[in-house]
Formats: C-alpha cells, structure tokens, sequence
C-alpha cells in the first residue's frame, strides 16, 4: 500500500496561452474605450461648476447636473443591459461612443447658450443623454470582454473596490489561471483609472490656455475617432438570451456587499464633483490648472 496514496501531488502549473490576435486587439479596443469615456467624463471638474455658476446656476443646480448623469447611466445600465443580446454588443458599443463623442462636443457649445433656466435645461439633456451613450459603451465592453474571455466571466464584472480582494481569493482558491483573468480586468480598470487622474489637469489646462469649447471639441474628437476603429476591429458577436434574473443576483449577499462598497466609493467621489473646484479656486484663485490638481 502506498502511503502517499491519498497524497495530493502538486501538479506544476501550466505556462498560460498567448493571446490570440482578436484577444489582443479587443483588448486594446476596450482599453482605449475605458481610457477615453473615463477622460471625457472627468473632465469637467476642474472649470465647470464655476462657468455654471456664472451662467446663473446654483450650487445645488451643478451638483444636480452631475448627478443626473449618475442616474442616467444608472438606469441606461439596467435597460441595455437586459436587451444588449437583441441590439448586438459591437453595434451598442460603437453607437454609444457615436453618441457620447456628439453630447461631448455639444456640451462644449454650451457657453454660448443664454443664461438662466436655458442654459441649466440644455446641461441636463445633454448631461442626460451622454450617460446614456456611456452606459451603453461600457456595459458593452464588460459584456464583450466576457465572451471573447471566457475565463473572464466572473472577473469583468467586479469593480475597483473589489479588485484587490478577489485577486487575492482567486490566488488562494482557483489557481494561477483564475489569477489572470483578474489581471486582465485589472489591467481595463487601469485604463479607467488613468482617464479618471487625466481627465481633471488636462482640461484644467486646456480650459486655462484655450477657453471653455476647446477640451470638449478635442475629447469629443477623439471619441469620434474612435468609432471607426472599433468598428474595423472588434468582431461580430453572437450570444443567447440569459434566462437568469437580476434580482436573483441581487439575492446574494457578496454581491450586495459589492454594490454597497461601489455606492459608498461613488457617493464620495460624487460629491466632490460638485463642490471641490468652487473651494479651491476660491483659495486658489482662477488658477485651473492649479485647482484641477486638488482632484
């Protein structure tokens, strides 16, 4: 009898395949995807609650403003999400960048509206419409990298916050190939990371050097590049309808843990959206490149 029979012998572990050529180039799509939605997003921190606020809006007006986006993109998730299989993940994707590149642009037009009850109207439609377009960028992306990596399931869906704790469960539970499938999503939420710490200086200084329009029509040129590249270089993906429900989802406790971190970390960010850049440009000065590094 042998006594190391019921000895689990460690297997060494297997070297991971390469990237295939559609993996590689998905990849840098969703990258450039993150990367560009995330600058776009940010950045108007640094300058615009203050033109809004010399355009006759009120504090409690700008932070609305910014919040509408939050709700927007909050219910634009939920509403593509469910029906992304039916319009198709590569054509949800690019319109979603077509649309946010124009509400950018316009966005940027918007100093030249009148004063007052108009100028608050057109920030929320446009503001409205945008998160709509970005909601459907990014929900497009989670669902994309997930199908063409399908290790990636369980990964592309967790955020930021919950990024170092599942990397380090999945070292200790699910082995080495587990553990880069969180990279790879590690390495997207980079990108999203970066366009967040970009987005506040660069336009601070764009803002500072060219006026309000300036940021808005290059990011939103940008954006606009974007849609034929990623129309030339992300495949065609057919999926299934899921028979699972969100609400089941929600029935987990993990996964509400999850959205109670994501709320509590949005919340504060949320909230500094509105009021930081009155503050330190009232200690600064109308230094924008200056404020825009208090973000």
């Amino acid at each position: 009898m042998d006594p190391l029979g019921d000895v689990q012998t460690a297997e060494p572990a297997a070297e991971p395949a390469r990237m295939s050529r559609r993996q590689t180039l998905t990849l840098i799509s969703m990258a450039s995807v993150n990367f560009s939605s995330m600058l776009c997003y940010s950045i108007l921190g640094p300058f615009f609650p203050n033109e809004a606020v010399k355009k006759g809006a009120s504090q409690t007006v700008v932070g609305l403003i910014f919040g509408c986006y939050a709700i927007c993109n909050l219910i634009g998730s939920l509403v593509l999400g469910r029906y992304i299989v039916q319009i198709g993940t590569k054509f949800m994707l690019v319109a979603g960048l077509f649309v946010s590149s124009g509400c950018t642009i316009m966005f940027g037009l918007l100093d030249r509206a009148p004063a007052g009850p108009t100028f608050v109207a057109l920030c929320f439609i446009v503001r409205s419409v945008d998160a709509v377009g970005f909601a459907a960028a990014m929900t497009s992306t989670f669902a994309m990298t997930a199908k063409i990596f399908p290790n990636n399931v369980a990964t592309v869906l967790v955020s930021q916050a919950a990024f170092v704790l599942l990397a380090r469960r999945s070292r200790s539970s699910r082995g080495d190939r587990n553990v880069s499938c969180v990279f790879l999503q590690g390495s997207l939420e980079i990108f999203t990371g970066l366009g967040l710490i970009l987005g506040p200086p660069v336009g601070g200084w764009f803002y500072h050097s060219f006026g309000y329009e300036v940021p808005f029509m290059l990011l939103g040129c940008l954006l606009l590049v974007m849609v034929p590249f990623n129309i030339y270089v992300l495949p065609s993906i057919e999926a299934d309808p899921s028979k699972d429900s969100f609400l089941r989802l929600l029935s987990h406790v993990k996964v509400l843990l999850i959205c109670f971190v994501i709320f509590t970390l949005s919340s504060g960010l949320g909230f500094f959206d509105a009021t930081l850049s009155l503050f330190a440009m009232k200690t600064v000065g109308e230094d924008a490149p200056v404020a825009s590094l208090w973000r």
